[in-house]
C-alpha cells in the first residue's frame, strides 16, 4: 500500500472511473451529434447536464486533496478548535458513563 491512507489505496480505481466516465460523455456526444431524433437532443441534454456530472468527481477529488483532515473536520463538524467528535469523549462524557470507569483507565496501556 503506497500511503496510509485508504483514499490512496484506491487512487488508482479512482481515476480509471473518471477516464471511463469522459469516455462514455465523450462517446455519447460524438454519437448524438451524428443521429438524428431522439440522440440529438439526448446529446444536448449530455453537453448541459453531463459536464457537471462529469467535472463533479475532479472537483472533488482536488478539493479532497487541497484541505488537511483537521480542516475537512472543521467543516464537517462546525467547531474550530479540536473538531473531531472524539475531542469530548473523556471530558465531557465520561463522567456520565457507567460502563467508563476512569481511575481505571490511566492504568490501562
Amino acid at each position: 500500500m503506497k500511503g496510509k491512507y485508504l483514499k490512496d489505496k484506491y487512487q488508482k480505481y479512482l481515476w480509471i472511473f473518471i477516464a471511463l466516465n469522459i469516455l462514455s460523455f465523450w462517446s455519447i456526444l460524438i454519437l448524438g451529434e451524428g443521429v438524428v431524433g431522439a440522440w440529438t437532443r439526448f446529446a444536448k441534454t449530455a453537453v448541459t447536464s453531463g459536464a457537471f456530472a462529469l467535472l463533479g468527481p475532479i472537483v472533488s477529488l482536488v478539493v479532497n486533496g487541497l484541505f488537511s483532515p483537521d480542516a475537512k473536520a472543521r467543516v464537517v463538524f462546525l467547531r474550530w478548535s479540536y473538531p473531531l467528535p472524539g475531542y469530548r469523549a473523556f471530558s465531557k462524557y465520561a463522567n456520565r458513563d457507567h460502563r467508563i470507569d476512569l481511575e481505571q483507565l490511566p492504568e490501562r496501556p
